[in-house]
């Protein structure tokens, strides 16, 4: 594996971190889905903003929306390194911290994205985000699991971003 990529998904365990502990509802936890759309979000709409993306990641365009494909691996790994854990409550995977989180290798400016969109879907369902995203323009002139360029967000409307 390339220096760049330990990087990148050093980054993803991050970004992944934080949008739980910026994200998840009253209760701690987070679905599955919902926690895979707002990194994906945070991911393109720091592109969006800095020509240069958080992770720098692959997004595959699936049936739930796109999806870095590292995003499940690193779930594994966060469960594995007790900084995550995963339970299943009715039909959805729940994901809560098992400590307070801590930015390590985030950025400022990156941190200040991750916290606006955060706060934004804080308290949306998951299918809220997931019909957001399927109406943004790199979801919607993608093909079914082909990547999806983080240059298409720049076409998105402003206030359509997140």
């Amino acid at each position: 594996m390339s220096k760049d990529k330990k990087i990148s998904e050093k980054k993803l365990c991050d970004l992944i971190q934080a949008c739980i502990n910026f994200g998840a509802d009253d209760d701690g936890f987070i679905t599955k889905t919902k926690l895979a759309k707002l990194v994906y979000l945070a991911d393109f709409v720091y592109y969006y903003e800095n020509l240069v993306p958080i992770t720098g990641l692959y997004y595959r365009k699936m049936e739930q929306g796109p999806v870095a494909l590292e995003y499940f691996d690193k779930l594994t790994d966060l469960v594995g390194n007790n900084k995550i854990k995963i339970e299943r409550k009715r039909n959805a995977q729940m994901i809560s911290l098992r400590n307070d989180y801590n930015a390590t290798d985030l950025s400022e400016k990156e941190l200040a994205i991750i916290k606006k969109i955060c706060k934004k879907w804080k308290n949306k369902n998951t299918e809220e985000i997931v019909k957001f995203t399927h109406e943004q323009i790199p979801w919607k002139i993608s093909f079914k699991n082909e990547n999806v360029p983080y240059s298409l967000i720049i076409q998105q409307n402003a206030t359509k971003l997140y």
